[in-house]
């Protein structure tokens, strides 16, 4: 269980959020919905390890998560609104970068689902904004890692690749894993069957 627990965060003096508690299980989807600006990448980056917390814990598996833990220290993987994928590795090696062993079955089989089999060996800058999102959703959830971080996986996209990726989020049985998604559309987080936490 990953376990958030009255965390607050403030920039500059401006309280963002403040005693923001919820817990993930296994198998389950919390949907983080609100306003730009109202803290919820940040939370995302907090359970990640990419910001510290000014207040409460993050606990995964039982284990509060120290400011000093680094990223890859923790159960979560996360997919920011920018594809951040590997440049000089193909897209079938982006995939399975997170992987304790490469099952490239596995790896075939996620990109077959997200429509993204035709690009296996061709390099990010070859693949389009669309394709990219989708690798780094294949990343994210071909690596060893119980928690899904999802920041607004759906922005800047077409809309045929959106209903490709949601229909295929929909459908994810995310057996062994939780799933944390973050949306400015609250029909988006209901369609995937969140439990909706405002902010």
């Amino acid at each position: 269980m990953l376990k958030v627990d009255k965390i607050s965060k403030a920039f500059c003096g401006r309280e963002i959020f403040n005693d923001v508690s919820f817990t993930v299980d296994m198998g389950t989807r919390i949907g983080l919905f609100g306003p730009s600006g109202c803290g919820k990448t940040t939370i995302l980056r907090i359970i990640a390890g990419l910001e510290k917390a000014d207040g409460g814990e993050i606990i995964i598996d039982d284990v509060v998560m120290k400011d000093t833990m680094a990223p890859y220290e923790r159960n979560a993987s996360m997919v920011f609104q920018d594809p951040t994928l590997w440049n000089h590795m193909k897209v079938k090696d982006n995939i399975a970068y997170g992987m304790s062993v490469n099952d490239r079955e596995y790896v075939n089989d996620l990109a077959l689902r997200l429509g993204i089999e035709d690009i296996l060996d061709k390099f990010p800058e070859q693949i389009s904004g669309g394709q990219a999102k989708r690798v780094a959703l294949a990343r994210a959830l071909a690596a060893d890692k119980k928690y899904i971080l999802l920041d607004e996986p759906l922005s800047n996209i077409d809309e045929e690749t959106k209903v490709k990726i949601l229909d295929f989020l929909k459908n994810e049985k995310l057996t062994g894993k939780g799933l944390i998604y973050v949306s400015h559309s609250e029909a988006e987080l209901k369609a995937l069957g969140c439990d909706i936490l405002r902010l």
